[in-house]
Order: C-alpha cells, then sequence, then structure tokens
C-alpha cells in the first residue's frame, strides 16, 4: 500500500471505508488510465485534500472553456492550471499521466469533450 503511514492512522471505521472503496474499485475494474475514483486515486498517490479532486476538475474545466481551441490543449496547460490549485503540480513530464487519468475521467462521467483532449495528450 503506497501510504501505509496514513492508513496505520485511520481509526477502524475509516479503515473498513476505506478497505470499502477500494473493492468497489477493485470490481469495478479501476486501472490506471481509467481510474473508478479521482479521489481514491489522489489518495493512493498521497494527497490528504478531501476538496483536490473537486478544485482539479474546476480547474479542468475553466482550462478547456478559456481555449479557442480546446482539441489543441497540451500537458502544459493543464500543469499550469494544477499549479494554481496546489504547489505539487507544475511540472508538465511528472503530472502528465495523471493529467491524462483525470481528463478522461472527467471526459466519460461529465463533460465529452474532455476524453478526446486527454487522448491527444497521451499522444504528445
Amino acid at each position: 500500500m503506497l501510504n501505509e503511514d496514513r492508513y496505520k492512522n485511520m481509526t477502524n471505521n475509516e479503515q473498513i471505508l476505506f478497505h470499502i472503496a477500494d473493492d468497489i474499485a477493485l470490481h469495478l475494474q479501476s486501472e490506471e488510465g481509467a481510474p473508478v475514483s479521482p479521489s481514491l486515486m489522489l489518495w493512493h498517490l498521497g494527497f490528504d485534500s478531501p476538496t483536490l479532486k473537486d478544485e482539479l476538475m474546476s480547474a479542468i474545466n475553466r482550462t478547456i472553456l478559456k481555449a479557442e481551441e480546446p482539441l489543441k490543449l497540451t500537458v502544459n496547460d493543464f500543469s499550469q492550471a494544477f499549479a494554481e490549485v496546489s504547489s505539487e503540480f507544475g511540472n508538465p513530464k511528472q503530472d502528465k499521466q495523471l493529467i491524462i487519468e483525470l481528463l478522461t475521467w472527467f471526459g466519460l462521467h461529465v463533460y465529452p469533450l474532455a476524453y478526446p483532449i486527454a487522448k491527444n495528450i497521451e499522444n504528445e
């Protein structure tokens, strides 16, 4: 488990809820590139903020809506937008996979235009 220390600091109820979320994600075939839960994915990556997912989704939405040609957006555009949300971001090479996964999820579940943008960035 990536965040073993954080897991050990959870209460018994929090550990049970974590296992429930992890089991559901596993059942729904959550995998790299197609997360079932962005929040769970972010937690596994070490992020603790309960609002981070919503802040990143808002950054994705703003970036797409501001773009004159959304299909030409790059990993740099989203990395910069994410850096405005958290200082953990801002390195396009490090952020690329996470950006692709969040854009893919956003495109499949919220705003369909985000999906082809994710595919374009994946091929950059």
